[in-house]
């Protein structure tokens, strides 16, 4: 889990830097969206190991934006809640189910579908976003508002 959560992305950005910096400026930045989760921001009984691994890659995200801001790179991560992908329709339908929580309840009466996720990374990638750099975004639904531990 540290090495898909934290160790990929690290080097994945690292890699990328020549070319992120080769033609960026404040007024043309280059971006790096990194994808966390509502799990790195609140803890999920269950979910200690994989929460930390989120809350260091938005540390991550957070010294990635402040160590390459003077070359015109911004670095931004959203934190998801619970999406509708194929992991999370067999973790419900199989026999874990019992042991599986989405991540809060939604206000919004639903779980995300992967374009809301991808449409908050697209507004990081456009020009509206181009004086946002070292921040978190959670896109839950609302989730991490609305939690009440119990």
């Amino acid at each position: 889990m540290m090495d898909v959560n934290i160790k990929g992305p690290w080097l994945t950005t690292c890699a990328a830097l020549p070319l992120l910096r080769k033609d960026a400026s404040a007024e043309n930045p280059a971006r790096v969206v990194l994808v966390g989760s509502i799990a790195g921001i609140r803890p999920k009984v269950g979910g200690g190991f994989y929460g930390a691994t989120k809350a260091a890659l938005h540390v991550l995200a957070g010294v990635f934006a402040v160590e390459l801001a003077g070359s015109g790179v911004l670095v931004n991560a959203v934190a998801p809640g619970t999406v509708a992908t194929p992991m999370i329709s067999a973790l419900r339908g199989s026999s874990g189910a019992a042991r599986y929580r989405p991540s809060g309840d939604s206000p919004l009466g639903r779980i995300a579908q992967p374009d809301d996720i991808a449409k908050v990374i697209l507004f990081f990638l456009d020009d509206a976003a181009k004086y946002v750099t070292g921040t978190v975004l959670p896109v839950d639904g609302g989730t991490r508002a609305a939690f009440i531990p119990k």
